[in-house]
Parts: structure tokens; C-alpha cells; sequence
């Protein structure tokens, strides 16, 4: 197979965490930093995931089950497939994929194996993020040289450009009333995290640092946002308390880890962790603080999307 490598502004914070390095074993770990072999065993629903099985091999989307605990390949297309997101009732998986030259998004049917094009142009558009409703899909592109956060109505056909700046604006994450969108800006000199209404107003900046801002999620109880921050030489996951401005380390700071997903209750928080020579998923208990080990078989993994 060929391989693909996505433009640095299409998977701009997977590319850099790959590239961060970091020399640690494929296990789990405390809030310690203690290594951990414990595999997660609790949870619900399904994890879709963009995957490389070896290095020769391009990106395919795969979905694990939380109740066979299988992996099971969803597409299998020689370009590179990113960014998966899942709707509530597992109707539909929506995805970056590079497969007509440039970026465009498709979705496709579940269960089944049928891609359709739903956004492709001459510009790049991925990171698609689906409402919680399902109407519409938030994602950025580059359609006027910058990345722009956009929505598209799926039942109208209609995008809706929300961000007009000299900035890259990308990352877009819906909150859970789907009133609200939180995405990454380095409008003011470097990334930062922002927030905005639906229809692009009433924007605000959310962290004011001099670390590398990424990765927004929202909280299934739309209280806090779930970041990636980087730290020294490593991306670290940090929460985001809206209402206090308090901020909580997640994650070890001698790891690098990306793509942040919650669990549908809030309890659990999935995310990748790269090794020196791998990838693997783990799963964060935000109550306990305990790390467990959920996916290690792949070379590489990027992005999830955690649905009941």
C-alpha cells in the first residue's frame, strides 16, 4: 500500500505528539507514575478509531466493542481515512479522508461499508465533529488560505463559516446542549483555547499561557473542557473547569499523549498514549485518578470517538 502523510495543519497536534518522542513502556500507569498492567474492563458502548496495524500500512477506521471487547476494521481504502466521529445512535461514523486528492469529509452508513462524500472541494476540510443532536458537523477548513471553524447543516446542505480571522482556527469540539463550540486559535501568538456560540458569536479565550493549547472536548455535563497542553518536551491532558477557571493536570508529565474522548457518563476519559516505537489507548478513571491500558496491538492510533 502507498503511504499518506496529512498535511501539519490537518492533524497538526497528532503529527507533533508522534514527533514529541518519548521513551517509556507500553503500560499503563497510576497517578503516581507507577507502571500498571491493569486492563480496563469497565465501560460501555463503542470507541471508533483511525489505525495503522504496522507502519506500511495507510490509516483505516476500526471500532472496538465495549461488550464483545473485539476490534473489528469498519473501511479499508488505500488513502489515508482520520478524525472518525461517531453519532449518539451509531447511525453513521463522519471522517477526514484524503481519498479524491484533497481532504473532504465522508461519512459512512452503520453497519455496512457505504462511503459517500459529503464535503470535498479544491480546499482541505477535516476534523469533522458531530452535534449531539446529529443535525449538524462542526470542522475546519482552509477554503480561504487560513483554517476557518465552519458548521454544516446535514438536512440543509448548508455551511456556515464562523471564524474570520489572520489566524489558524481549527480543532472544533460541539458542546453537550450543542449551544457552543470550543476550538483552538493562535489569534493572539500562539495556541490557545477559545470558545464561541453556535452561530460564531460571543467568542471568548479560554487559557492565556505560553504552552502549546490543543485537542478541546467538552465534559458530557458541559462543565469543563478536557485539553491538550504542551509541557516541557510532552502534551499533557489538562481539565478545564468553565464556571472557576481552575485547571487540573490529568496525565504523568513524562508521557505524550493526545486525542482525548469522554466516556457517554462522563466517568471515564479514553486517549492515546505514543511510545517510542507504538501507540496504544488508554482509559483515565476521573474519579480515582487510575490509568488503565485498553488497546496496544496497533503501530499507530489517531483520533477517537466514544458513543453508548
Amino acid at each position: 500500500m502507498r503511504k499518506h502523510h496529512p498535511k501539519i495543519w490537518l492533524i497538526a497536534i497528532f503529527l507533533i505528539v508522534c514527533l514529541s518522542g518519548c521513551a517509556w513502556r507500553n503500560t499503563a500507569l497510576n497517578t503516581e507514575g507507577q507502571h500498571s498492567t491493569q486492563f480496563f474492563k469497565e465501560g460501555r458502548g463503542l470507541i471508533v478509531f483511525a489505525g495503522q496495524e504496522s507502519e506500511e500500512d495507510d490509516y483505516d477506521l476500526y471500532v472496538y466493542d465495549f461488550v464483545s471487547r473485539e476490534t473489528s476494521r469498519l473501511v479499508q481504502h488505500p488513502a489515508a481515512d482520520i478524525s472518525p466521529c461517531l453519532t449518539a445512535d451509531r447511525s453513521r461514523i463522519y471522517f477526514a479522508s484524503d481519498r479524491e486528492g484533497t481532504y473532504g469529509i465522508y461519512q459512512l452508513e452503520m453497519p455496512g461499508d457505504v462511503v459517500s462524500t459529503l464535503l470535498n472541494s479544491s480546499a482541505d476540510e477535516t476534523e469533522p465533529r458531530i452535534s449531539p443532536s446529529g443535525e449538524f458537523l462542526a470542522y475546519q477548513s482552509n477554503a480561504f488560505g487560513d483554517y476557518d471553524i465552519y458548521v454544516f447543516d446535514i438536512e440543509r446542505q448548508a455551511e456556515n463559516r464562523l471564524t474570520v480571522s489572520d489566524a489558524q482556527d481549527t480543532q472544533a469540539s460541539i458542546a453537550p446542549d450543542g449551544q457552543s463550540i470550543a476550538f483552538v486559535s493562535n489569534r493572539d501568538g500562539d495556541f490557545e483555547i477559545f470558545t464561541m456560540d453556535v452561530d460564531g458569536s460571543h467568542k471568548q479565550q479560554r487559557t492565556d499561557n505560553d504552552r502549546y493549547d490543543a485537542s478541546p472536548v467538552w465534559a458530557p455535563d458541559g462543565k469543563s473542557i478536557i485539553y491538550l497542553s504542551k509541557q516541557t518536551q510532552h502534551f499533557q491532558l489538562v481539565q478545564f473547569y468553565l464556571d472557576s477557571g481552575e485547571e487540573k493536570k490529568r496525565t504523568d508529565p513524562a508521557l505524550t499523549v493526545h486525542s482525548p474522548s469522554f466516556s457517554p457518563d462522563g466517568q471515564f476519559l479514553a486517549y492515546i498514549q505514543e511510545t517510542s516505537h507504538a501507540s496504544q489507548i488508554s482509559v483515565l478513571d476521573l474519579d480515582s485518578g487510575q490509568h488503565f491500558l485498553l488497546l496496544d496491538g496497533f503501530s499507530k492510533y489517531a483520533g477517537l470517538s466514544w458513543v453508548e
